[in-house]
């Protein structure tokens, strides 16, 4: 606007001037809510270009219906007419009663709209360049928030693929709130943050749309599952109920048990950001209940959470304008606006992820366990942790290897005489010689949760990869054995031509009988043929006789693997089996009110039924259990949730067992 000034200077008339009208018309509400301090900060402007633009203020024609979109007017459907809220009374403008008002900066780079049902819109994003955005926010009020809390746990895959190289498939589901999110061309500033990654991103819209929109006539599996997203982005201000969100979430896992999810608060619609009680009863404000509730859902269903309602309404209140100055429209976000948003998701996204911490007081345990007493057995980044005892006496230590959501190559091996000084054996195996392993290769996926085993007079190592199309539907695992006897390898593929298991999280068990199983994922095991070469009979799949029907101890991924309401299981994923005076104890990975935690349950026959289930090992998810050389057990442990001791190290705490024949420690 110092630029009109000048040329209202320079002009006896300032309507004469179209560059001056122009930008006058476009910045119509800056001059009303700062025309006095223009007027202080310009004294040797003369009283006639002054009163020659208030009069030029008060006669503009008004906006034309729909200029501000930039793609179908539609996807803006809700609340475009204009009515009485709570920002109107002092607000600063009249807003049209139909549409928007006109785009400053219409985006520069074309959506690729895709068909879609009449009322839903699918397009790609960005919508701007990076100098376009450059430009708007160099243009723009200027305010301050709080940068918002990151939630990396839930999204440790796209923190990898971010970080270290790879493509991220985000797709963006919502209302006209988040076409306008999109449309800020925030993603551009992402890829900018991270240019090791190529991102594709997608959006799928309806005006007024929530979940309880996308959850009917199976248009997650339609029109989302296809594009093979490994984020999904929730959020807006039409979300009509949590259960709706929790059924998408669902149908999302369904499809794509690896996909990460991030459920996002509202801003912009007709609350008033400066009245923070008024915000607090907004039905989309991460302020108040609705807050409050869809973080306990993210928590109960591992997604990741972020409330954009709080720095949204910090920004507007920092910079002391009229938040109507950031709209373009009752409700929806002009460029400015959306460029509030852009920068809250930046802040998000480019947060640095904490330093693993040192062991936690007390207070971090739910109160009905003690301290874990744990030991950490190494500072190099490990998830899955694995150990056995081997025929000389020593140990040998292996698990998922860094980057844990990259291609990894393989599996690595650590030993040692004592459990207290370990010794890198480096790479032992590397996969990619078998021909299953082909489109996994080509995909780079990792290799996941790699046990040790000292079996039949060798080792054995099983490892698993994630779905090489993004699906859990191409997830394997297999077994390896070390051809010399000696841990160190070289190992070979006892079936290279396929996967053995069609999940991943495989595991090994050896009976009193010398019979060996093979186990995997979330609870089904096979005997194995007697020369390990393969399986000798279909899966069974390991249930519990009674059920669990508290929906704050499971993942929100055991709606999609069991069904939903179906309770009988012990855990999601890592499952391990070990036996102890004639009783079998299954364990699994289970959450636990937040906690990725280690459940068990037992049997006196291998193949069930199994007991009710119980939360043994708070925070050591993915364990496995060992004897050392004098018979004492343990419970390996690496950390994967937010309160755990630490983060995605190896360790390892002594366990007893109580006269039930209770795991505890």
């Amino acid at each position: 606007m110092a630029l009109a000034v000048a040329e209202a200077r320079a002009c006896p008339d300032p309507l004469r001037s179209s560059r001056v009208r122009r930008l006058i018309q476009v910045d119509r509400l800056w001059w009303i809510a700062n025309m006095p301090n223009v007027i202080q900060r310009q004294p040797t402007v003369t009283a006639f270009p002054i009163q020659a633009l208030l009069v030029t203020l008060s006669l503009l024609p008004r906006w034309p219906a729909g200029a501000q979109d930039a793609a179908p007017a539609d996807r803006n459907a809700i609340n475009t007419q204009a009515r009485p809220g709570d920002m109107m009374a002092d607000s600063p403008v009249t807003s049209p009663k139909e549409g928007a008002m006109p785009a400053t900066y219409p985006p520069d780079v074309p959506a690729q709209n895709e068909p879609a049902e009449q009322d839903y819109y699918i397009f790609s994003s960005p919508c701007r360049s990076l100098a376009q955005i450059a430009e708007i926010q160099a243009a723009m009020p200027k305010g301050e928030f709080t940068p918002p809390a990151p939630d990396w746990r839930p999204l440790r895959c796209a923190r990898q693929v971010l970080t270290e190289g790879g493509e991220l498939r985000l797709l963006a589901l919502g209302d006209s709130i988040v076409n306008d999110t999109m449309r800020s061309g925030w993603v551009a500033k992402l890829a900018e943050a991270y240019p090791k990654v190529r991102i594709q991103a997608t959006v799928y819209v309806r005006g007024g749309g929530g979940c309880q929109h996308f959850k009917e006539l199976n248009r997650i599996a339609t029109n989302v599952i296809p594009r093979r997203p490994n984020l999904v982005f929730i959020g807006g201000i039409s979300q009509r109920d949590l259960e709706s969100i929790r059924e998408v979430i669902h149908q999302l896992r369904a499809g794509l048990p690896e996909v990460e999810i991030l459920l996002a608060t509202g801003a912009f619609g007709t609350a008033d950001p400066r009245a923070p009680e008024a915000l607090a009863k907004a039905p989309h404000s991460g302020t108040g209940a609705y807050g409050r509730a869809l973080k306990n859902l993210a928590a109960e269903e591992g997604c990741a959470y972020l409330d954009m309602t709080t720095p949204w309404a910090e920004y507007i209140r920092s910079a002391r304008l009229h938040p109507h100055l950031f709209y373009r429209d009752v409700v929806h976000a002009n460029e400015y606006g959306e460029q509030i948003l852009s920068k809250i998701l930046m802040a998000f996204w480019t947060a640095a992820e904490p330093a693993p911490s040192k062991v936690r007081g007390a207070t971090w345990f739910p109160p009905q366990f003690p301290q874990l007493p744990l030991t950490r057995l190494m500072d190099t980044p490990l998830r899955d942790t694995s150990i056995c005892l081997g025929p000389n006496g020593g140990y040998y230590l292996t698990g998922t290897v860094e980057p844990f959501w990259g291609f990894n190559a393989g599996i690595k091996l650590w030993k040692s005489p004592d459990l207290a000084h370990w010794t890198a054996l480096g790479f032992v195996w590397k996969y990619g010689a078998s021909p299953w392993h082909e489109k996994y290769l080509e995909a780079k996926k990792p290799l996941w949760a790699p046990e040790v085993h000292d079996l039949k007079g060798t080792f054995w190592l099983t490892y698993s990869m994630p779905g090489w199309d993004g699906t859990a539907k191409t997830s394997g695992c297999g077994l390896l054995k070390s051809t010399t006897g000696k841990p160190e390898g070289p190992y070979a593929d006892v079936q290279p031509a396929e996967r053995i298991g069609d999940e991943i999280d495989a595991s090994l068990f050896e009976d009193d009988d010398g019979v060996v199983y093979f186990l995997w994922h979330s609870g089904k095991i096979a005997r194995m043929e007697t020369a390990m070469n393969g399986l000798a009979e279909p899966y069974h799949w390991l249930k519990t006789t009674a059920s669990d029907p508290n929906p704050k101890h499971h993942s929100g991924l055991c709606a999609g693997i069991f069904g939903k309401g179906s309770f009988d299981h012990v855990g999601y994923e890592g499952m391990f089996l070990f036996k102890r005076e004639g009783r079998y104890y299954l364990s699994c990975a289970e959450n636990f009110d937040g906690r990725y935690s280690c459940a068990v349950a037992t049997a006196t026959n291998i193949y069930g039924p199994y007991g009710q289930r119980y939360e043994a090992i708070p925070h050591a998810g993915h364990n496995t259990f060992f004897q050392d050389s004098s018979g004492q057990w343990w419970s390996t442990y690496f950390g994967s949730d937010d309160t755990a001791p630490w983060r995605e190290r190896p360790g390892m705490l002594p366990i007893t067992f109580d006269s039930k024949g209770r795991v505890g420690f």
